[in-house]
């Protein structure tokens, strides 16, 4: 299930480190929903987090610390897993956020206005091309716990596949596919996802004041239909809650 959420700004600008903003709107609203009863679904310890999103600004401008808007209206796309009663929480949640300012960095704020239902695509292949969805990207990140300091694979790095791989195969474990499926249906559809980039490159991205790396554009995917479908609808790689990792199908091949 996808949703537009249709925002007007007070002030024609966003800070750059703006991810934190919407996850905040997010939290705000499942708090004050169901007296908050489905808050810790999602955000109690390290909760699985079925769903992604994305800004969709227009035409603008960047500067060091800003993004320079055209328009008073941005365009929030959030994308949820489609089984489950996770889409209606979320619906339900931001549905009653409507027409309530949301204070936003250095004076500015946000109104949400109205929201539309995307059609979503159904997987039945096992070989898609696809595409970083516009303001989004691919987020593959390594973390060391000895150091607690992250780095960040971009596609055309050494270790970007190792690392991608082990992450899309702990995404389908958590979401949990090794109860669904036997095991070794499962270890085979993981360790058989392929990404073949076709026309990528790396971009930077700020989060929580932090640059990071993260891969935008468009590539070929493998693997069990199933698993695709859930990366289609949650996010592919790391902090797809954070607003990364959506992605739109452009073509099916070689179904299954």
């Amino acid at each position: 299930m996808r949703l537009k959420l249709e925002m007007k700004l007070t002030n024609l600008f966003l800070v750059r480190d703006n991810h934190s903003s919407f996850i905040s709107f997010l939290k705000k609203a499942l708090t004050q929903c169901n007296d908050g009863k489905q808050f810790e679904k999602f955000y109690k310890d390290t909760n699985v987090k079925d769903f992604t999103f994305t800004l969709s600004l227009g035409k603008c401008k960047y500067t060091k610390e800003k993004i320079i808007l055209e328009n008073e209206k941005i365009y929030i796309i959030v994308s949820i897993k489609d089984k489950g009663m996770d889409k209606f929480i979320i619906y339900n949640a931001l549905l009653n956020q409507r027409n309530k300012k949301f204070p936003l960095p250095e004076g500015n704020s946000m109104t949400l206005v109205n929201i539309t239902q995307i059609k979503s695509e159904e997987i039945k292949s096992s070989k898609i091309i696809a595409k970083t969805t516009i303001g989004s990207g691919l987020c593959v990140r390594e973390h060391n716990p000895e150091t607690n300091k992250d780095k960040y694979y971009v596609f055309n790095e050494e270790g970007f596949e190792q690392q991608l791989y082990k992450i899309l195969e702990q995404q389908g474990i958590n979401a949990g596919f090794s109860k669904l499926f036997p095991y070794t249906t499962l270890f085979r559809s993981c360790s058989n996802i392929k990404f073949i980039p076709i026309n990528c490159k790396k971009v930077v991205s700020m989060h929580y004041g932090q640059y990071i790396d993260i891969t935008i554009g468009t590539f070929q995917l493998e693997g069990d239909s199933r698993l695709l479908q859930y990366f289609y609808e949650c996010g592919l790689g790391s902090r797809t809650s954070s607003g990364y990792g959506m992605i739109d199908i452009l073509q099916q091949e070689g179904g299954i």
